[in-house]
């Protein structure tokens, strides 16, 4: 029994009955109160006759479509986690629940100890820590030393230079001493590990194709390079679990939902990563050939924009540029246009100081418009890359799924790279022990 789940109420809403009663079950089991719901409005019933903790909501559902049922809840009970499920699961699927405000996915049919692990994870308390900005250049998570690696995860040989490149600039403003490009192979959970790196013929060359364009560009990048390919069922954890175990202070990952079925990493274990891990994260969706030139870096009230300047800063330092473009769009506060492009400035200002950089290594760009984003989306046909921030674990789901980075990305057609500062805190020992998520 689970001291962590013991007396957690969840609420499991599905129309099929066998599948309301063994889940029913195998969560009494361990130690949950469950109640059922067959659809939508029974559900929206019993969470206003009863406390509730957790919603399990099957997708498809007789009288609303689950998705709607999350929209509903969202806005209704932000407080209340909801874990979605669908027999129809595709990254697509996932990515939409978790856009509207699901905290996870299970897909259909999922083992008791996958739904108990959710649901720890849905539930577990959470802690951030603010860097000061004199702290910054050289603060990484607790207990981190910043001369530990940074890790690329490359899925696709085409894109391997432009993200060893990319990891190369953050490594040196890391002051970490290598990088580790990991090429992480997931086989389908009916074939064993042995079997596929023997047969799996078509995995073996995509994973030849891999390592060997990461020898080809290594000699050219200021930092060393560790090479390392895990065979797992699930890319997800095992990079999780490997960045624990080297204490990564960053990774650089893939976010190409345009090539999302050629990835040998899902675009929902992307998202996964980028929620559980302490360590910063940076996606990346590249233009090839990745040649920056005009960079900018997209400032706003937001947790994460100190991050992006650092990073953007990074690559023109790599790139020889001299000086980085900072963009801020803002709507007017008063009558005076002047007042308010002054206040942009300041703001930029203090973004600068908290990401401390030198402002005199900054061009300071301020809009003043009824309509912010479209002045950016405006501002963008100047430059070739573009570096936002997202905010950490909810947060960025809703930031890469839903807001700005995914606008970007459809309006853009250059490099855009959004970047999630770090988290702090221990995973605890179940963490690393307990079964994958699916």
């Amino acid at each position: 029994m689970s001291d962590a789940l013991q007396g957690l109420c969840v609420l499991v809403v599905d129309d099929e009955p066998n599948i309301r009663s063994t889940i029913h079950q195998a969560l009494a089991r361990t130690g949950v109160v469950p109640v059922t719901a067959s659809n939508a409005q029974e559900a929206y019933d019993l969470l206003a006759e009863q406390e509730v903790d957790v919603v399990l909501l099957d997708l498809r559902l007789p009288d609303q479509h689950g998705l709607e049922v999350i929209d509903q809840l969202t806005k209704e009970r932000p407080d209340l986690a909801v874990i979605a499920f669908s027999a129809h699961a595709s990254p697509e699927v996932a990515a939409d629940a978790v856009r509207r405000g699901a905290a996870d996915f299970l897909a259909k049919p999922f083992e008791p100890e996958q739904m108990r692990q959710t649901l720890r994870r849905a539930t577990a308390p959470t802690s951030t820590v603010a860097v000061t900005p004199q702290e910054y250049a050289e603060d990484v998570p607790e207990g981190v030393d910043p001369s530990l690696p940074i890790v690329v995860s490359l899925t696709h040989p085409e894109t391997v230079p432009a993200l060893l490149r990319i990891a190369s600039a953050i490594a040196q403003d890391f002051e970490s001493s290598e990088i580790v490009a990991l090429c992480a192979v997931e086989v389908p959970r009916q074939m064993s590990l042995r079997q596929a790196t023997q047969t799996d013929d078509a995995s073996l060359a995509w994973q030849s194709r891999v390592m060997d364009t990461v020898k080809k560009w290594a000699p050219e990048l200021a930092v060393g390079v560790r090479t390392k390919t895990l065979w797992t069922h699930d890319a997800g954890q095992v990079i999780l679990d490997f960045m624990d175990d080297e204490q990564v202070a960053h990774i650089v990952m893939e976010w190409n939902p345009d090539a999302a079925e050629e990835s040998m990493v899902s675009l929902t274990d992307v998202q996964r990563i980028a929620r559980d891990t302490r360590s910063e994260v940076t996606l990346v969706r590249s233009a090839l050939p990745f040649e920056p030139r005009q960079v900018a870096a997209i400032v706003r009230e937001h947790a994460g924009s100190a991050a992006a300047v650092r990073r953007a800063w990074a690559l023109v330092r790599q790139a020889g540029i001299g000086h980085l473009t900072v963009l801020h769009a803002r709507k007017p506060s008063s009558d005076d246009p002047d007042e308010d492009e002054a206040a942009g400035h300041e703001f930029i200002g203090r973004v600068l100081h908290e990401a401390n950089l030198p402002s005199d290594k900054v061009d300071p760009v301020v809009y003043v418009d009824e309509r912010p984003r479209d002045a950016i989306f405006r501002a963008l046909e100047a430059f070739d890359t573009i570096c936002l921030g997202a905010s950490s674990r909810s947060g960025v789901a809703q930031y890469l799924f839903g807001s700005l980075a995914e606008e970007v990305q459809d309006a853009y057609s250059g490099t855009v790279l959004a970047v999630q500062g770090p988290k702090y805190g221990s995973r605890t020992v179940i963490d690393k022990i307990i079964g994958p998520i699916t």
